[in-house]
């Protein structure tokens, strides 16, 4: 019992002796990527309308915590009543689960009444769809009885641009194995 204990004590010595010598740290990477595009969609609360937009996305990939940061611009048009959106909103996503989380804010008209509108959004991240679900919480005296007020909506973006960049060791990390100079 004294031998093995004695062999761990030792252990524990060199390796907190020799542990700042050699660094077993694999390099640091992170990926960074942007993306715009085209996006087309439909939502459907109430009523069904169809959306078009641009968006704009920012990755930032590595092993721990990637995320991705969008913004966008949609034009939503409601056939059946005539109802005419534009909105401007964003989304986030943190970690490996697709879930996203945003929100957004626009103007409906049917071209007799206009209100504006904020509201929240959760989603669904995958191959390029974003099923998301939200609400639009109408801030005028007169509201429009057509806007959906829940809804659900499929959208899918069209990549235009795509631009990466790599950055390898950016704070100073170490490499499999390299020593320390000091």
């Amino acid at each position: 019992m004294k031998n093995i204990l004695s062999g761990i004590l030792i252990c524990l010595f060199c390796t907190s002796s020799f542990g700042g010598e050699l660094a077993l740290q694999a390099p640091k990477l992170e990926i960074h990527s942007r993306k715009i595009g085209m996006l087309a969609g439909i939502q459907q609360g109430k009523y069904t309308s169809l959306d078009v937009g641009i968006e704009f996305q920012w990755r930032k990939l590595k092993l721990k915590d990637p995320w991705t940061i969008a913004t966008n611009g949609t034009m939503e048009y409601n056939i059946q009543n005539n109802l005419l959106a534009y909105k401007i909103g964003g989304w986030g996503k943190i970690g490996r689960a697709n879930l996203t989380f945003g929100g957004h804010v626009g103007m409906f008209t049917d071209f007799d009444i206009n209100t504006l509108v904020v509201g929240p959004a959760v989603g669904f991240k995958a191959l390029g769809f974003h099923f998301h679900t939200g609400a639009n919480f109408q801030i005028a005296k007169t509201p429009i009885e057509s806007v959906n007020t829940f809804y659900v909506g499929a959208r899918y973006f069209f990549v235009n641009v795509r631009k990466m960049k790599m950055d390898r060791d950016k704070k100073g990390g170490k490499g499999i194995g390299k020593r320390k100079k000091n």
